[in-house]
């Protein structure tokens, strides 16, 4: 099986760290598994840890005043979630939950800040990830004003196929299971119109649509057609 350390060798973010690092790095946390479904921290949870994904994925989701679930992103393995406590001491304001089967890397944060302390490269480089992810959420948001609702759907999967997906030449099968709910949830709109798109996109001849499944069979095809739709609205 494979060890703290080799999975701590695979992460970009520390990718220049030296081996006496990585291996203090190792010794301060502590891997876990987390069933599906369940929540790794909520809105309001104290922000005393720092997470790494080794395997599965989580979704990070925020609920609206009126108490809507929108989901922000999807993380996949390789990727660090909770490192906003390296600069701010505020509790969490989203959620975090296990999508699948996932095995966590997990940083106490004291024991994480007095690692980073003395390593301002690394301060740097989580400071530029969260800037990156601020700038995603910025760019959906503008996303969800602007673009009509099939471009949303169709320009989503297109996206979720390059970041989870399978290639096959032009067909792109998503790894990652998602319901019509998680599409609906992370293209801003309601299940219903999710569902109908995605019928439509079938029947089109984009997609085909498995038990939580879906495969891209045309990628250009589906930019296209979310092009076209998008300027057949404007004309409008």
């Amino acid at each position: 099986m494979p060890t703290k350390l080799w999975y701590l060798e695979r992460f970009n973010l520390f990718h220049g760290l030296q081996r006496p690092d990585k291996e203090e790095l190792a010794r301060i946390s502590v891997m876990e598994k987390k069933p599906k479904g369940t929540y790794i921290y909520l809105p309001s949870d104290p922000a005393d840890s720092v997470f790494l994904l080794k395997e599965g994925h989580v979704k990070v989701s925020r609920l609206t005043d009126e108490g809507k679930e929108v989901m922000l992103t999807i993380l996949a393995p390789g990727e660090v979630f909770g490192e906003v406590v390296v600069v701010n001491d505020q509790p969490r304001d989203h959620i975090a939950q296990a999508l699948e089967n996932v095995l966590l890397c997990e940083f106490r944060k004291r024991d994480f800040q007095n690692f980073v302390r003395s390593r301002p490269d690394l301060v740097f480089r989580i400071t530029k990830l969260i800037g990156l992810r601020l700038q995603r959420m910025e760019s959906r948001v503008v996303d969800l004003i602007c673009k009509d609702v099939t471009t949303r759907v169709s320009e989503l999967l297109v996206n979720l196929a390059e970041q989870y997906g399978k290639a096959a030449g032009s067909r792109g099968e998503l790894k990652i299971k998602l319901t019509h709910q998680d599409i609906a949830s992370l293209a801003g709109v309601s299940r219903q119109t999710a569902t109908e798109i995605l019928d439509r996109l079938k029947s089109q001849g984009l997609v085909e649509l498995g038990h939580r499944s879906i495969l891209i069979k045309n990628t250009q095809g589906l930019i296209s057609f979310s092009h076209s739709q998008s300027s057949a609205k404007a004309s409008l």
